[in-house]
């Protein structure tokens, strides 16, 4: 395809195929077209007037999708439109997007924050613990991996219904007998639920078609500093 056949093609998605303005679960997303330095390309405005929690991915594969739409009407067998000139299309401001890839408003974060509190302790594999979160983070670079991680102090643990202290060498062994057994990740998964339903069920957070979540444990001792298992 010539620089001038895409130049056309470009326009005509702008012109007779977008719309002005899309409503993606309250955050507006507006094409604009503009001429780079490569030819007509299509760059989208994103307003989160609403501050409403989003991922850079969610945003992305909308608009996405409506480019795959229309290349279906304009791609030849020589030349299809979405796979080979997706960058002219899909130019996407990223600016309310932070390092993660994550928007997470502050009324959002505070009712996740709260939603921990149901999480309370640990039960698996004849370790039993208290658990207390302090910090979470989420990031999305990855696309379908939506990472948490859970900053946390696990107390008052015992191992087969003997308690242990929190500093002895017990206390590492059941922690890494937990955190590395081959169905931990499952059990997991179903403790978090409480917590990271609230995410799954966001569709500017998450896309249930192929997303999935990754919870992440990272240990604390008393005194903040990580702990080390190896």
């Amino acid at each position: 395809m010539t620089d001038t056949e895409l130049n056309k093609i470009v326009k005509l998605c702008y012109n007779q195929f977008l719309v002005k303005t899309y409503d993606f679960h309250g955050l507006l997303l507006r094409p604009v077209l503009y001429d780079g330095r490569n030819g007509y390309e299509i760059f989208w405005e994103v307003e989160n007037k609403n501050d409403l929690s989003c991922s850079e991915t969610t945003v992305t594969d909308f608009v996405h999708d409506l480019i795959r739409e229309f290349s279906k009407f304009v791609s030849t067998r020589d030349n299809n439109v979405y796979r080979d000139y997706w960058k002219r299309f899909c130019k996407i401001s990223t600016d309310i997007f932070q390092k993660g890839k994550v928007y997470i408003s502050d009324s959002d974060r505070n009712d996740l924050i709260k939603s921990l509190s149901k999480i309370s302790e640990l039960n698996y594999n004849g370790v039993h613990c208290d658990i207390d979160f302090y910090n979470v983070s989420f990031e999305n670079t990855s696309g379908e991996e939506f990472y948490i991680g859970y900053k946390v102090v696990l107390t008052n643990m015992s191992i087969d219904g003997e308690l242990v202290d929190d500093f002895s060498n017990e206390y590492k062994a059941g922690i890494h007998e937990m955190m590395y057994n081959s169905d931990f990740e499952s059990y997991q998964f179903e403790l978090m639920l409480p917590f990271t339903n609230k995410i799954i069920s966001n569709p500017l957070l998450f896309d249930n078609t192929y997303m999935y979540i990754m919870n992440d444990f990272i240990i604390k001792d008393k005194k903040g500093k990580t702990f080390l298992l190896h």
